[in-house]
């Protein structure tokens, strides 16, 4: 249908829409939220689960939401597509939300589903390689069940994401060198170029109490921050989930500025083991963001902080 578009032609108009309809609310839907937001666009996000990006912490999601509500985007979760059809000179999409039903008028309809691998297009099927749910199979060395060869990336499944795939393709080059080297997927940085950005690796503390396993959280604000103050950016946090037992640092979240930078010491912390006095002693750089990690640390360790309030 005219005007019902996908990622790939999201990112090559030519012109900007009036107004712009998304229908998905993980990280392709909202990424593109963000951007067209930004440009003036009106734009409704609808999910078919009960919130958008359901793999993130729900604190962090409850924060962003608020603010990318703030910025207009519209957000309708545990709604229904029902039908899109032209009308008006553009298009309709009618959903079923939980208030009962509701017609989005906008120029262009996104699909934001998500992808999955295409291994008929590599001819993987006529080698003979084996697949499991949708994608190709490999082992810890990314060897696929045919001797020689080798898959990484998006046809093997798992994270979908360029670091990742360039990981495995490192693990693969060491395997056919003759280096012994098994893929270890302890502490992939995950991260959501929203404005503001997300970036999030290991348990976070939502994933903790679905699996009910005790943690001890240090959380820290950057309307705190020296740094976010004088940058006029203060909407953001970073929470660091630890083992109340032994304090090794299980997972990190960040929201905020520049919050697909300052992950990168949380997957630094989780793949190391990193005990969070460990981190909460390493002397940090004033004035800076990555300030509010140190803090967080040190919130997950003694349940306070130097330059806020507890």
């Amino acid at each position: 249908m005219p005007g019902v578009i996908n990622s790939d032609d999201a990112v090559s108009l030519t012109e900007l829409p009036a107004s712009m309809t998304i229908i998905g609310g993980g990280v392709i839907g909202m990424e593109f939220a963000s951007i067209y937001s930004a440009y003036g666009v009106k734009v409704n996000v609808v999910e078919i689960l009960p919130r958008i990006l359901r793999n993130t912490d729900d604190e962090i999601v409850r924060r962003f939401q608020t603010i990318i509500k703030g910025q207009g985007v519209g957000i309708y979760a545990d709604s229904k597509v029902q039908q899109i059809r032209e009308a008006n000179g553009g298009l309709e999409t009618v959903v079923q939300t939980k208030d009962g039903e509701q017609v989005f008028g906008s120029e262009l309809v996104l699909i934001a589903g998500g992808r999955i691998p295409n291994v008929d297009a590599t001819g993987g099927r006529d080698l003979g390689l084996e697949v499991e749910n949708r994608a190709v199979k490999v082992n810890g060395r990314m060897q696929t069940n045919i001797p020689g060869v080798y898959a990484i990336g998006d046809l093997i499944g798992g994270a979908m994401l360029a670091h990742v795939a360039s990981y495995e393709g490192e693990v693969a080059i060491d395997n056919i060198l003759g280096h012994e080297r098994e893929a270890d997927y302890t502490a992939v940085p995950d991260c959501i170029f929203t404005l503001p950005e997300i970036g999030s690796v290991g348990l976070s503390e939502s994933q903790a109490k679905e699996q009910k396993r005790a943690v001890k959280v240090g959380k820290f604000p950057f309307s705190a921050l020296g740094r976010a103050q004088s940058m006029g950016d203060t909407n953001g946090l970073v929470k660091i989930v630890s083992d109340p037992g032994d304090g090794t640092i299980l997972g990190m979240a960040v929201m905020g500025p520049h919050a697909s930078d300052l992950i990168a010491e949380g997957a630094l912390a989780v793949q190391m083991k990193v005990k969070a006095i460990e981190l909460a002693h390493t002397i940090h750089t004033h004035p800076t963001l990555p300030e509010a990690t140190q803090e967080a640390a040190l919130g997950a360790t003694i349940g306070g902080y130097i330059h806020y309030g507890s």
